[in-house]
């Protein structure tokens, strides 16, 4: 919808202007842009102008046609780095700031005053040994990225956009030739800081503990990143921090991260979680997937703000901490494909809890029944390969959505096919809110006739249930 909305208020931008290129405020397109430029003829009315390189031409510009557009706000410039060679790419984009490659007017070396009222700078590939930032004004952009471009941590642009006061925006996601992260002493005033996918990052700056205003980090998929700076758990306005992907060993102490509210991370096998969540009495949504942490720390009783919990696919984890029923606010548990035996002992106190998601691999030890859950679940997804009863679920008379998986017995053992043989489990009927059921009950040779009474039964999924013989009536 987002995408969508922008075009059309693309298609409404040109059509209100059609063929009068110097009265529009915003070009879109590539032709038009490069037309206006080649002009060099003052246009105070333009506010955003977008290029795009796509194949082996050189487009060459002169000074005077940036000079000419005092009033841009939004200047975008991508290019294909797989259309041409890298010399190509090179020498075209370069002439977007000199008259050619091999002399420049002298004024247009001492030039930093290009585009003045510049906000918003989205160069994606930006070549940086031939092109110099300084050319474009830095003192009033908000906005910078530079995703899938070659810059490092020691490129001498940086001090230029240090200048940026205002910056609160960077964006640097897909910069495959940074190793580390740049010094930020300059972007005190950053507020969203971008780095995913930089996938040979290894190292943060510990200057980012000076970023008192930080209020978003993704390092999603940097996956050579291996060690978070101590700097970090001391970024006061930190709400949301992104690690999936990473390979992360240890997390630093959250020390004055009251504000955290998102963290979705995603650590390596490795990673040592400190005991220290208590810290963070914001949080509200947390995933630990696909760790081998075998136990999370008793403190995560203390976040009383918990939302979602997630710990999906930690197949080494057989207990879940006693404290997990302290959490009064918590709405959603994934314990999707973990190893979870031991449950505490009051887990139906957690009033709040809607959505609930429980199943083990073929390795997991067997439990012999589900703990009482609460009366408040909505969706409720169980499955366990080695089970050879259903559990009795009839006190869940709120759910409205059920996943019910038994897996496929082991057709040696006489007594799993006499214990599974047999009728729907009868409870069902009596979930009575229930709108979508879906059963996989290796089997199971009929349907109860109760399941036709359901009233807002919507959707029914019947898979593996081999032995089913016949179905009854379902309300329409």
């Amino acid at each position: 919808m987002h995408d969508q909305l922008k075009d059309l208020g693309r298609e409404i931008i040109f059509q209100e202007r059609q063929g009068e290129l110097d009265k529009r405020s915003r070009l879109w397109n590539h032709n038009d842009a490069l037309d206006i430029l080649r002009r060099e003829k003052r246009n105070e009315k333009l506010e955003a102008l977008y290029l795009k390189f796509e194949d082996r031409s050189e487009y060459r510009f002169t000074l005077e046609g940036f000079a000419a557009l005092p009033n841009v706000r939004f200047l975008g410039v991508d290019s294909d780095p797989l259309a041409y060679d890298e010399v190509d790419r090179i020498r075209s984009q370069a002439t977007l700031l000199w008259h050619n490659l091999t002399t420049s007017p002298k004024d247009f070396l001492l030039c930093d005053q290009l585009l003045p009222n510049l906000r918003w700078l989205s160069w994606h590939n930006f070549p940086r040994r031939v092109l110099k930032i300084r050319k474009f004004t830095a003192f009033n952009l908000v906005i910078l990225d530079f995703s899938r471009s070659k810059m490092t941590h020691d490129w001498d642009g940086w001090k230029h956009i240090e200048r940026a006061e205002r910056l609160k925006v960077l964006n640097l996601s897909g910069c495959n030739h940074l190793i580390k992260t740049p010094d930020f002493s300059g972007f005190l005033k950053l507020e969203r800081l971008i780095l995913e996918k930089c996938e040979r990052l290894a190292e943060i700056d510990s200057s980012i503990g000076l970023l008192e205003r930080l209020v978003f980090l993704n390092l999603n998929f940097c996956s050579e990143l291996r060690l978070l700076p101590q700097a970090l758990g001391g970024l006061p306005a930190l709400t949301e921090l992104l690690l999936d992907g990473t390979s992360i060993r240890e997390i630093p102490d959250w020390w004055g991260m009251e504000n955290l509210e998102n963290p979705h991370v995603q650590i390596s096998p490795s990673t040592k979680a400190r005991d220290s969540l208590n810290c963070l009495t914001s949080l509200s949504r947390l995933s630990l997937d696909r760790t081998e942490i075998t136990h999370r720390p008793n403190s995560i009783g203390a976040l009383t703000n918990l939302e979602s919990l997630s710990l999906n696919k930690c197949s080494k984890m057989g207990r879940l901490p006693q404290s997990v029923s302290e959490l009064r606010s918590l709405t959603k548990l994934d314990l999707w494909e973990t190893g979870i035996t031991e449950f505490p002992n009051s887990m139906q106190s957690l009033e709040n809890l809607k959505e609930l998601k429980l199943s083990w691999s073929t390795t997991s030890r067997s439990l012999s029944a589900l703990p009482k859950l609460p009366v408040s679940l909505t969706s409720l997804s169980v499955a366990h390969p080695n089970w050879t009863t259903t559990p009795d679920l009839s006190s869940l008379i709120n759910l409205k959505r059920l996943l019910l998986w038994m897996g496929v017995p082991d057709i040696s053992s006489p007594s799993q096919l006499v214990q599974l043989q047999g009728p729907m489990p009868w409870w069902i009927g009596r979930l009575s809110k229930l709108e979508v059921l879906t059963l996989s009950i290796p089997r199971m040779t009929n349907l109860s006739p109760e399941l036709g009474a359901l009233p807002h039964l919507k959707s029914l999924h019947l898979q593996s249930c081999d032995a089913l013989g016949c179905i009854p009536q379902i309300p329409t």
